[in-house]
């Protein structure tokens, strides 16, 4: 928590234990006694002070990225890959930032890592979240063009990509 206090024309701001102090302070309207008194607090003479209190909650916890979708994903090779992504919700703030990084090759046979990460606007970083894509063969093609299936190859021991 951060806590300003305008006395007059003076600002004071404290955080955390030393802010709940302030606000009760400031919370009364404050007239100095005598100079003596106000001069030994540092806020001038015997004036009487008008007090505005400004109070805002520091934020300290990081935005959180929930996967949309499936994870681990499986697509088959040579199919086209379309990312579902990710949320991010944050405790304080509606605009935030979610970035996505990694690559997925439907080309190639593989385990694929995609991986999010959020921001928000008092630059808090949400816990990276990942999620794996496998690319695996389709058992319905034929990968070396012999006439039988990825599956009929694989489910007889013979590799589908040798003939």
């Amino acid at each position: 928590m951060l806590v300003a206090c305008f006395l007059g024309n003076k600002m004071i701001q404290r955080k955390s234990t030393q802010a709940l102090f302030l606000a009760l302070v400031c919370a009364l309207k404050f007239t100095a006694l005598g100079t003596s008194h106000a001069d030994d607090m540092g806020w001038g003479g015997s004036d009487d002070y008008d007090v505005t209190i400004s109070v805002s909650s520091m934020d300290t916890q990081g935005p959180a990225i929930t996967l949309i979708g499936a994870d681990p994903m499986e697509i088959y090779k040579g199919s086209t890959f379309n990312d579902p992504g990710a949320t991010v919700t944050d405790n304080v703030d509606e605009t935030r930032t979610i970035m996505g990084s990694g690559t997925v090759n439907t080309g190639t046979v593989g385990i694929y890592t995609l991986t999010y990460t959020a921001t928000d606007a008092a630059g808090n970083l949400a816990v990276p979240v990942t999620r794996t894509v496998n690319v695996v063969l389709d058992p319905t093609a034929d990968e070396d063009g012999d006439g039988l299936t990825n599956g009929t190859e694989i489910s007889g021991g013979t590799n589908p990509y040798q003939k």
